[in-house]
């Protein structure tokens, strides 16, 4: 068990969307499921099923993907579990840092609700770690622009 009461999250965290709504989201780097579920009341059910089904984890394996009641580690996306941290993630910092790229750059205020963009975050959030952020160059963005 965790401080929160669950195992649970280890691998799962609660966040807050514009509207007020909270919701559950996986944290395994590369899980499909990006929408995470609606948080009701203080059940855990559904992602411990997500982590069981999907990941194969349960409460005795470790945040590096080992399991000492299986035999050798899991075959998962979650090797490079733990060298990301959501723990300096903060809402206020987010819309700073848009606010200041639509800014600098002469985008319009719209482009921040861009479903691109949105899948761009998606993207980066399911990456290992911050070396694998690296963006594209200028040479490389013209030589793929159709």
């Amino acid at each position: 068990m965790t401080e929160k009461g669950s195992w649970v999250w280890r691998w799962a965290e609660k966040r807050t969307d514009a509207a007020g709504n909270v919701r559950v989201h996986c944290l395994v780097p590369r899980c499909p499921q990006k929408k995470g579920w609606a948080w009701i009341g203080s059940s855990t059910t559904n992602i411990r099923n997500h982590l069981r089904t999907d990941h194969k984890l349960d409460s005795e394996t470790r945040n590096d993907g080992t399991n000492p009641s299986l035999k050798g580690p899991i075959v998962t996306a979650i090797s490079n579990h733990g060298k990301r941290s959501s723990a300096h993630f903060s809402t206020d910092a987010l819309e700073q840092q848009v606010c200041k790229i639509l800014v600098r750059h002469k985008l319009p205020y719209t482009f921040a609700q861009s479903p691109l963009l949105t899948e761009l975050l998606e993207i980066a959030h399911g990456a290992p770690s911050r070396d694998d952020l690296k963006l594209p160059s200028n040479d490389t963005i013209s030589r793929r622009v159709c």
